[in-house]
């Protein structure tokens, strides 16, 4: 039988139960560990990369040479060219928990979506006040790390004005799915958040003299952030640094801290958090859900919103879709 639209695989029903089965007792027994030390990030990345490399891996078998990898990237660094007060160049990043990218014929990197994950600790998490938690934490996570991680992420690959990006909020079993364009970003992020030492640039110069591109300029100019403007910015930081000395070097890499509370994600499945599970409201008000490995694993099964959002996302990666259409099990659910 022919799984999913377009498959060019023939894929028997048992293997795919199989293998459904195998993976959904996998993420019960990651997600019960990570439960058991909720007061520890690290112990979320088994459960969660074991979903992004499912999603990544595909079948080769009938293809001589692929013309697509995808690949899950755990601590990926965004970085971005500044010159500093010196004249050199320096560099600022941010580091998502996990980037998926994709690499084509052309060797060309591109972004697929990224992650960034919190724990939940002190909660029992498949409960209202674990969800209710977790919602907090992950609208925090949004404009403390995510707005800034996007704008790094729109520099680093050089994505275009009308481009979409997508990144998952992980807290706990907990996943948001956050859709950012060229409209949701902040324009003057660069501009005005790094008119300090170290930055002195705005996003306007950054294009011109470190590497930035067209778009950038174009969406400066929107912000009405103009020549004179960029001037002024320089010449207050140059006095500013006449009192301290500048001990910037050529190459010098900085993680940026800075908060982007101005850009807007949205929201594809609204901001209430989805669990990994699915998960019947009545089961969350009654507090009936409870992860127990040695139960049938019938009683458990992936969250569809979660196989909605990798949909979501395909759609605007078209070159890689009907490739990741060949995902063995994935195969039927697309």
């Amino acid at each position: 039988m022919n799984i999913g639209p377009g498959s060019m695989h023939q894929v028997v029903s048992t293997t795919i139960a199989r293998k459904k089965k195998t993976f959904i007792r996998e993420l019960v027994t990651l997600c019960d560990r990570a439960q058991k030390r909720s007061h520890r990030e690290s112990d979320l990345y088994p459960l969660w990369d074991t979903v992004w490399n499912a999603f990544a891996n595909r079948a080769d078998h009938n293809q001589a040479e692929p013309e697509i990898t995808v690949s899950v990237a755990s601590q990926f660094t965004l970085e971005r060219p500044f010159l500093n007060a010196r004249g050199k160049t320096s560099y600022r990043y941010k580091i998502p928990d996990t980037v998926v990218l994709k690499f084509d014929d052309t060797r060309q990197t591109k972004v697929v979506f990224w992650v960034e994950a919190k724990r939940l600790p002190r909660v029992a998490w498949f409960s209202v006040i674990g969800r209710i938690t977790a919602e907090g934490i992950i609208t925090e996570t949004i404009a403390q790390q995510v707005n800034a991680q996007v704008q790094y992420t729109w520099s680093y690959f050089k994505l275009s004005r009308n481009a979409t990006v997508y990144a998952f909020v992980i807290c706990g079993p907990y996943f948001t799915l956050l859709r950012y364009t060229g409209d949701n970003l902040s324009p003057d992020f660069f501009g005005v958040a790094h008119a300090r030492k170290g930055a002195v640039v705005t996003r306007l110069q950054a294009a011109v003299g470190a590497g930035g591109n067209q778009v950038e300029q174009g969406m400066n100019n929107q912000a009405g952030i103009g020549k004179e403007d960029t001037n002024k910015v320089a010449d207050e930081e140059e006095e500013h640094n006449n009192d301290d000395e500048d001990t910037d070097e050529e190459g010098e890499f900085e993680e940026d801290t800075t908060q982007d509370r101005k850009s807007q994600p949205l929201y594809p499945f609204g901001t209430l958090p989805q669990s990994i599970f699915q998960i019947s409201e009545d089961q969350f008000t009654q507090g009936t859900f409870e992860l127990d490995i040695q139960a049938p694993i019938e009683n458990y099964v992936l969250n569809p919103v979660l196989l909605d959002a990798f949909r979501k996302i395909l759609a605007v990666h078209t070159d890689i879709r009907d490739v990741m259409q060949n995902v063995d099990w994935f195969d039927c659910n697309y």
